[in-house]
């Protein structure tokens, strides 16, 4: 494998269209909207439908490995009770005069699980370069976090639609926002420092990782100049939907289609060697999810979401040796 393949998670190619270039089309999706009108409504329910649910139901094909259901068997609590009664709490709240809260929960969760994925992705691409000092990771972690949080707390200030606005008062809310902007200035300015370090120790190998990041730094900023709160969602939402997708079809593929991995789940060997099998099984996931969420307030779909958040923060834990030979050795 040659130094320049080595560099990018995946490949050039799939890193530049799937974890960059991704969130870059939703930014373009938010700075467009205010000019196409309805057609970002429409485009922001097709990155629902297409990209978001068909994530969601991904996540479900690490159950179906019979090796990684024997590891769930050692921890019930992780992968069984608690997603069970997360898919079960909203049930139990659209019962009380706190319903809303189930809605402000899945979008603090969302917001929560999408800036773990951009860190732990950037984690991948410092360890392609042979970054695993502690001092990285916090840098790039913090910038992330820092920037992202300062997005969502920032949208206070102009928009009353995200559902925390009623948490505290006008006063409060301004000394958050001013906190976390203070917060991020000193984080970019720490990662400016050491990005100007990595790209003299390391030349064009840093380029991935500094590409990638900024993409997640801009990734919350539709919460700060999109007025409509769902394409403004959507738009922040595009490049995590389109990143987690080709990471788990990539894992599925080189877990069971491309090695001789034994024992190997039927249908997920199957499906990892059929790729319009894969995506349309991903699709009916998310035709029935939608059909469903039509029907009745009583069945799952938002505990369906929590779920998912729930269970990703177990199966991408790589300091749990298990899951990590279970899947870090498989993305590439």
């Amino acid at each position: 494998m040659n130094t320049d393949k080595r560099i990018w998670v995946l490949s050039p190619i799939k890193d530049s269209v799937f974890l960059i270039a991704s969130g870059v089309l939703g930014l373009l999706l938010g700075l467009s909207s205010p000019y196409i009108g309805s057609a970002a409504i429409w485009a922001s329910f097709f990155v629902y439908f297409a990209l978001g649910l068909t994530h969601f139901g991904s996540t479900w094909f690490f159950y179906l490995d019979e090796t990684n259901r024997q590891y769930f068997n050692t921890k019930p609590w992780a992968f069984y009770y608690a997603p069970l009664l997360l898919v079960l709490a909203p049930i139990g709240l659209a019962f009380t005069p706190y319903a809303v809260l189930a809605i402000v929960i899945t979008y603090w969760f969302s917001g929560w699980h999408v800036m773990k994925q951009s860190v732990g992705i950037t984690s991948l691409y410092r360890g392609r370069i042979g970054l695993f000092g502690p001092e990285d990771r916090e840098v790039d972690t913090l910038v992330i976090m820092s920037a992202s949080f300062l997005a969502l707390f920032g949208r206070y200030l102009k928009f009353s639609d995200f559902g925390y606005e009623h948490l505290f008062k006008e006063y409060y809310g301004i000394v958050v926002v001013v906190a976390i902007l203070v917060l991020f200035l000193y984080a970019l300015m720490r990662w400016l420092k050491a990005v100007m370090k990595r790209f003299q120790t390391h030349g064009k190998q840093a380029l991935p990782l500094f590409l990638f990041t900024c993409v997640s730094i801009l990734l919350f900023t539709p919460f700060l100049y999109v007025k409509d709160f769902q394409v403004a969602f959507m738009s922040n939402l595009l490049g995590h939907y389109a990143q987690y997708l080709v990471l788990i079809w990539i894992i599925n593929q080189n877990k069971y289609a491309l090695t001789g991995e034994t024992p190997k789940p039927a249908m997920l060997t199957y499906l990892s060697k059929h790729l319009y099998l894969y995506v349309g099984v991903l699709l009916a996931y998310a035709l029935l999810v939608t059909l469903v969420g039509q029907i009745s307030v009583l069945l799952p779909v938002v505990g369906l979401t929590w779920a998912h958040f729930y269970v990703d923060g177990f199966i991408f834990k790589f300091k749990d040796p298990e899951m990590r030979k279970r899947i870090l050795p498989y993305i590439s």
